[in-house]
């Protein structure tokens, strides 16, 4: 393991593995071949490992990814207390940034990061399209 979100550490710093993902997911489902199109997905970096097979290694990351809610028609991205999650491995280079939470009076958590854009709803992909994960 190469490093964890469940080190030992200050309740403050929960959140530095908290990070945005570009992912590519199937679009849509109903069809017999696959249409992949890379969305942005939001989740927390539980912890990086090397995976080797062979002569090649690779890096991964097992990823808690959230259901995340945009407004429409555009609008900044957020969690509801309740929101669902799935437990997702993926390559590190499908970590764009790390981001960060800012908790609202509503309850919401808003999610931020350096040159933050407003995103569309259909940017974010709903947990269902996402492949190899386990839900929790």
């Amino acid at each position: 393991m190469v490093g964890s979100a469940y080190r030992e550490r200050n309740e403050e710093r929960r959140d530095d593995y908290f990070a945005k993902l570009l992912i590519e997911v199937d679009t849509d489902r109903r069809r017999r071949t696959m249409v992949r199109k890379a969305k942005k997905i939001f989740g927390d970096v539980i912890f990086f490992f090397q995976h080797k097979q062979e002569n090649e290694t690779r890096l991964l990351a097992l990823v808690k990814v959230w259901e995340t809610t945009v407004p429409k028609p555009k609008g900044y991205p957020y969690l509801h207390p309740g929101s669902s999650s799935k437990y997702f491995v993926t390559s590190v280079y499908d970590i764009e940034r790390f981001a960060g939470k800012v908790s609202a009076p509503s309850g919401r958590s808003y999610i931020i990061w350096p040159g933050i854009t407003k995103l569309s709803p259909i940017d974010v992909p709903k947990l269902t399209h996402l492949y190899w994960s386990y839900s929790s």
